[in-house]
């Protein structure tokens, strides 16, 4: 312990107590005086001198000893609204929609990487071109509108052709038939899908995929994607995508329906997402 001489000890009413010396240790809580709080004509409060003192937190104030927080809960009554706007948490973002969240309207251009044909066209390389899908806008229940990436899609491998000998293997491309087996294998090539819904994003993972010829694309030719969202906004994972080829572009710059072009007209080079049958659930 550590005698405090006897000149520094006071009473309340702020005189030097003589012939005394009490014992004070280092525990033993020291006021320190703050500064007047909320002082001035604009406010409806009293200048005050507080004194805080290190036990559970408290204030002393006129000898009422008050939490802290009920300090701060009378300061915040008091500031200006303007104040508190600024140092306030920010607003909260817009409630993104139940899931699974069914999402309508897509649309995009496919652009295949060669003109599909019957018969195709002969290569020395086993694996196909790229084909290239446009960036796509689609909406969602609740008003929510989202937005689909442009993607390069890795060609798929090429159709061996017979051995010629003392010739090099041959391959085709382009055909119908590599646009239709390439149902299969989207889930390969296409692997990721970043959408973006609500303004966040859902990372789609390409689990299987399959070729849809009318049935749920109607009139259409198109692709159905089984998947799961890995990151977004939403608890339920499972989700799915139905991109449906309506309208396409041949190379004599004539346009027809690729459902009717589908097998049996040669030179289509792309096609445009039907927004009135795809859809995706996410």
């Amino acid at each position: 312990m550590h005698r405090v001489p006897e000149q520094f000890l006071h009473h309340g009413s702020g005189e030097p107590v003589a012939g005394r010396a009490d014992e004070m240790t280092h525990s033993s809580p020291r006021p320190v005086a703050t500064p007047p709080v909320l002082c001035g004509e604009d406010y409806s409060m009293h200048c005050m001198t507080t004194t805080v003192d290190s036990r559970n937190g408290l204030n002393q104030s006129g000898g009422t000893w008050m939490h802290r927080k009920l300090i701060m809960g009378a300061l915040a009554l008091a500031l200006p609204v303007g104040v508190l706007a600024a140092t306030g948490a920010p607003a909260f973002a817009k409630k993104p929609p139940p899931n699974p969240v069914l999402c309508t309207g897509l649309s995009a251009t496919v652009t295949f990487g060669l003109p599909l044909t019957v018969a195709g066209v002969t290569t020395t390389s086993k694996l196909g071109n790229a084909t290239t899908l446009g960036s796509g806008t689609f909406s969602c229940a609740g008003g929510v509108t989202g937005t689909s990436p442009a993607l390069t899609i890795p060609g798929g491998k090429n159709t061996k052709n017979p051995k010629v000998k003392h010739q090099p293997h041959t391959y085709q491309t382009g055909t119908w038939a590599e646009f239709a087996s390439a149902g299969g294998t989207l889930k390969k090539s296409l692997k990721i899908i970043d959408f973006t819904i609500n303004g966040g994003l859902n990372v789609f993972k390409a689990k299987s995929s399959s070729l849809v010829v009318g049935g749920s694309c109607g009139p259409d030719v198109g692709f159905l994607i089984n998947g799961m969202v890995k990151i977004g906004h939403y608890d339920t994972k499972v989700a799915s995508v139905l991109a449906c080829l309506g309208t396409d572009t041949r190379t004599d710059s004539s346009h027809g329906t690729f459902l009717g072009d589908y097998l049996v007209t040669n030179g289509v080079v792309s096609a445009q997402i039907d927004p009135a049958e795809s859809q995706g659930t996410l």
